[in-house]
């Protein structure tokens, strides 16, 4: 069961029918976005979550050592903790994944999904009243249409010129990792580093022919759109190179 979903890049929190009968719906719930919250983590860069901010989500710290001791016990989870500073953190334990999956399994694991995390798509747009403040989505009854009708319009890249400068746009996708690496060199082995799927995208775009859309726009506090697509790789606005290669499909 664990290496099929493994496979499938969607791990749950494991044993989920007995953390319902022992602590109830509602607390299962919140370990069930934990655990997901961790899963997500190891995804992105093998990383921790802050179990302070989980302490104040399950608002009943029973409850929640509760959970932590179950998922530590059955090597789940390692989690660390520093009282003096109010700080803990808990991150997956690799040694369990891997009784499940091989070690270049887990990589290409990780880099699937990040690919899929960064890679345009052609979401359909269809927010537009959503606010995020302070890390929130909120109704703050500002209405933004145009911003949604933005969002669907399609567009291509222009392959031929991408081709004849891919080196310097591949530079520049991947410059802030080359200076990050030449402290930690260790980081360029990980097939699943953002460098590396960024190349992979470059190359995707190279030689796809789909059209895409920036997806739904959210206002900030000004009323001011933030676009969904800021967080992909190759995206229009942040990226001067491939805003240089916009290409509008006729109607």
């Amino acid at each position: 069961m664990y290496r099929n979903q493994l496979l499938a890049g969607n791990l749950r929190l494991p044993s989920h029918n007995r953390f319902i009968s022992s602590i109830g719906r509602h607390y299962s719930s919140i370990a069930a976005n934990m655990f997901k919250a961790l899963w997500y983590a190891y995804l992105e860069s093998k990383g921790s979550i802050n179990l302070t901010y989980w302490s104040e989500k399950f608002d009943n710290a029973k409850v929640f050592n509760l959970v932590l001791m179950s998922l530590s016990k059955a090597d789940w989870i390692v989690s660390h903790s520093i009282p003096a500073r109010n700080w803990a953190e808990a991150h997956l334990n690799e040694d369990k994944l891997l009784q499940y999956c091989t070690a270049n399994e887990l990589e290409d694991i990780r880099a699937h999904n990040k690919f899929k995390q960064y890679i345009l798509t052609d979401e359909e747009s269809t927010n537009t009243s959503l606010t995020r403040l302070n890390g929130k989505l909120e109704d703050t009854g500002l209405t933004r249409v145009g911003f949604c009708k933005a969002g669907n319009s399609r567009f291509t890249y222009d392959q031929q010129y991408m081709e004849l400068y891919k080196e310097p746009i591949r530079y520049n996708l991947t410059k802030s990792m080359d200076k990050i690496a030449e402290f930690y060199p260790h980081m360029r082995h990980d097939r699943a580093s953002y460098d590396t799927i960024s190349v992979e995208i470059l190359d995707y775009h190279l030689s796809c022919d789909k059209s895409f859309t920036r997806g739904n726009n959210y206002n900030d506090s000004r009323g001011r759109a933030i676009s969904s697509s800021l967080s992909k790789v190759a995206n229009p606005i942040s990226c001067k190179d491939f805003r240089s290669l916009l290409v509008i499909p006729e109607a």
